[in-house]
């Protein structure tokens, strides 16, 4: 089916496109505003955005009352449209990033055409939605996926620019362009990956680029031209404050720090990315002669490995395998970066992901013919991505009959472990008939299905203790002029503050405590019921909700054989704490 994808019309095959796109737009949207906002990061932007559209100051990010230097301004400005047409809700702070992570599914479509062909193209934009790290920033309120976005967008016009010389112009100026938005989301990463990952792919090929047609100077007047404006307004406006932060915060800490080299983000291109990453490794295994290919090549079954390898790296400098090298620079480029930044965060190879769906896709197309079904390096990858499947079903299965004693599964998450089932057996099915277009779709949809379901039905049901009931209390009786403040509930803060769209404050120590409900105007405390029970009872406050919380849970060989013993529901319960929310005390 999937592999006839070439002879369709153009404007089917852009309708066919944009359906998978739009599909993967819903699939990034189910039940956006459910899922717990775990990421500490998502506060600050929701936050400040809300003030900036109460304010009207459009220029400088405030959070809590003060100035946040973090990030440029164009998310900013971003996230403030669907608060102003629909209002404030996690569902509306988390839309910019929906939109864009779609949007990159539908440009990686036309960008992997113009490298590798229809087919290939295809196979990538099947592929990108399914990593678990797209889907995962995707469905956060923060800067990583608008910056991703826009690299793929800059690279997208460099290559139409470099293969069509009659646009040249015009598509370097959007590159450029592009760059420079990106610029404008996140600072200098949006620069150097499209920077490196051509320089890179220049300097290992014969490839000659013109460092005329390049347009430099045009290109670099645009760049500023996009940023300019904005830095020359917080200069003009904060001054040596805000030149303090970027020299301080912004560069010479993230330069010069002390953590130790690593190969985080080597283990990030692998958990991260299952399990086409496996599908990966046996890519590169092959483009690069660590993979015997069989009787293709048996002149290779004589020659020692490093000589194997040099001759296919030598192949891979071949004009006509330029766009497979350009695309293993993008991603080397990323993995070197971050690695000498010595910043751990997983989301960092975030703009890495096109690189690795495109070459996946590639080598899929090239390499998996009906002769080549059963070799190890497509047997292997494959028959662990249903497995993995398989064993998730069952587990899901096994953790809702076991949980159901505890809080009664919705019908939707009840149907999950028989969806992921039928995935699974229809990828087998379509891998025995050798049918590799088929194959590809039935682990893409079934992966994409998971991922959704376990971001928007999981994770939420799971993890139903999360202060959603304080929070609605909070919204319910009052009117957002009031304080909240945690005491000695650190990993709670950044959740409740998201969900209340309050200022919330962490205060860690009784005397700390009273100051700040002595301040004025009405306060709301969230604390454990036995500290409050302990020390603040006798002080009036009033009690206005309960919630329970999770304490941290080890599934240790102990934890597991008490719940063989008593239960689960019994067992859980000595994790289980209350949360109270106050109000009144102080005043």
């Amino acid at each position: 089916m999937f592999n006839d994808f070439r002879a369709l019309p153009r404007s089917k095959e852009t309708l066919a496109v944009l359906f998978w796109a739009f599909f993967c737009l819903l699939a990034f949207s189910y039940r956006l505003g459910e899922i717990p906002p775990y990421h500490t990061d998502e506060s600050y932007y929701i936050e400040s955005v809300k003030t900036m559209v109460a304010s009207g100051d459009y220029v400088t990010p405030v959070y809590h009352e003060k100035k946040r230097f973090a990030k440029p301004i164009l998310i900013y400005w971003a996230m403030a449209v669907p608060y102003k047409i629909f209002g404030f809700s996690l569902t509306a702070a988390r839309s910019v990033s929906v939109f864009f992570g779609a949007a990159c599914v539908w440009l990686i479509y036309y960008l992997a055409r113009r490298l590798f062909g229809p087919v290939a193209a295809w196979n990538a934009a099947l592929i990108l939605p399914g990593f678990y790290i797209h889907i995962l920033v995707t469905r956060w309120a923060t800067t990583d996926m608008a910056m991703n976005f826009f690299i793929l967008l800059a690279i997208y016009f460099f290559v139409r620019g470099f293969q069509e010389e009659n646009e040249r112009l015009w598509c370097y100026r959007l590159f450029y362009l592009s760059m420079g938005l990106g610029f404008l989301t996140k600072g200098p990463p949006a620069l150097l990956i499209p920077c490196l990952a051509i320089t890179v792919a220049g300097l290992l090929t014969r490839e000659k680029i013109s460092i005329k047609s390049l347009r430099l100077w045009s290109g670099g007047a645009i760049v500023l031209a996009v940023n300019l404006p904005w830095f020359s307004a917080m200069f003009m406006l904060h001054g040596e404050e805000y030149r303090s932060h970027l020299w301080g915060a912004e560069m010479r800490d993230r330069l010069i720090n002390n953590a130790e080299l690593s190969f985080y983000f080597v283990w990030v291109s692998i958990r991260y990315y299952l399990p086409w990453s496996l599908f990966f490794i046996s890519a590169l295994g092959v483009y690069f002669g660590f993979i015997r290919t069989g009787s293709a090549e048996p002149q290779n079954l004589k020659m020692i490995m490093w000589n194997r390898v040099k001759n296919r790296f030598q192949g891979l400098r071949e004009k006509e395998n330029l766009p497979l090298l350009f695309c293993i620079s993008w991603f080397a480029s990323c993995l070197i970066l971050f690695t000498l930044l010595k910043i751990q965060h997983s989301r960092y190879m975030l703009p890495a992901s096109p690189a690795m769906a495109m070459i996946i896709g590639c080598f899929l197309n090239q390499r998996l013919r009906r002769e080549n079904f059963h070799r190890l390096w497509i047997k292997i990858p494959f028959y662990f991505s249903v497995g993995l499947y398989f064993l998730i079903g069952t587990g899901v299965a096994v953790g809702l009959f076991l949980y159901s004693s505890i809080s009664p599964p919705p019908f939707r998450l009840t149907l999950l472990p028989l969806v992921i089932f039928l995935g699974a057996g229809s990828c087998v099915l379509f891998y025995i008939r050798k049918q590799s277009g088929l194959m590809i779709a039935g682990l893409a949809v079934t992966q994409l299905v998971f991922l959704a379901s376990l971001t928007g039905d999981i994770i939420p049901h799971f993890n139903q203790h999360s202060m959603k009931n304080i929070a609605g209390e909070i919204r319910e009786t009052g009117n957002r002029d009031e304080r909240v403040a945690l005491f000695n509930l650190d990993n709670y803060r950044a959740k409740l503050e998201v969900l209340t769209a309050h200022a919330t404050y962490q205060v860690n120590d009784p005397d700390q405590l009273r100051r700040f409900a002595s301040s004025g105007g009405k306060v709301y405390l969230v604390m454990r019921e036995t500290d409050w029970k302990g020390e603040f009872q006798q002080e009036g406050w009033v009690l206005a909700k309960k919630e329970d919380l999770w304490k941290k849970i080890r599934w240790d060989a102990k934890t597991l054989k008490a719940i063989q013993q008593n239960g689960l529901a019994e067992t859980l319960e000595e994790y289980r704490e209350d949360a109270v929310l106050l109000t009144g005390g102080g005043l």
